[in-house]
């Protein structure tokens, strides 16, 4: 009976996952995560001007990345982006001694804990992942991504937790009302509301 649903909230969460790298990398360049492009001898080259460094590609950029971090191992923007790389093209497990040594660096920044979270909650590691969903959200109130990833995270553990993934859907309303994150929210609790509605058959 649980099936269906779980089957939404995967569904739901790749679609977060796709507008949040997005909503993450902007937030990462803007927070000055990301504003680091002199990357080797390539940053001399106009042609790599439009080259984003968040793009995952298979072997060179990671070794690139790798090898900015060995050169530069104190430097949160250079291990946030190859944390960001391994857990974007599935090596989540791989990226988080990075997303742990960056917050080292960085404690009190919320995206990146978002960021960590988000990792933690596609490894299954749900109860990490809650902690530093819920310390972005301590840190900052009004960051809609740590209250969808939150809806999404309860929604979707083993024992679902209803009543929390429904509150913290209705807070990403509250943040950002004409969002898509709050458009996303708001369809989710219609959802489930027709879900409630509906009577189950039994066998």
């Amino acid at each position: 009976m649980n099936r269906p649903r779980r089957t939404r909230v995967d569904r739901s969460f790749r679609r977060a996952s796709a507008v949040f790298a997005i909503t993450i990398a902007l937030a990462l360049i803007l927070s000055g995560l990301i504003v680091l492009l002199p990357i080797g001898s390539n940053g001399d080259d106009p042609g790599s001007a439009n080259e984003s460094p968040l793009r995952v590609t298979p072997g060179a950029e990671l070794a690139r990345w790798e090898t900015e971090v060995a050169e530069n191992p104190g430097d949160a923007n250079r291990i946030v982006v190859l944390a960001e790389v391994l857990a974007n093209s599935g090596r989540v497990t791989e990226s988080i001694p990075y997303f742990e040594r960056a917050i080292e660096l960085r404690p009190d920044d919320a995206q990146l804990r978002v960021a960590f979270g988000s990792a933690l909650q596609r490894n299954g590691s749900y109860y990490d992942a809650e902690l530093q969903l819920l310390r972005a959200v301590e840190l900052d109130p009004d960051n809609i991504s740590a209250a969808y990833y939150l809806a999404i995270l309860y929604e979707g553990l083993p024992s679902p937790r209803m009543d929390e993934a429904r509150r913290w859907y209705e807070r990403t309303i509250e943040i950002d009302p004409d969002s898509v994150i709050a458009q996303q929210s708001a369809q989710r609790i219609e959802e489930l509301s027709a879900e409630i509605a509906t009577p189950t058959t039994g066998t």
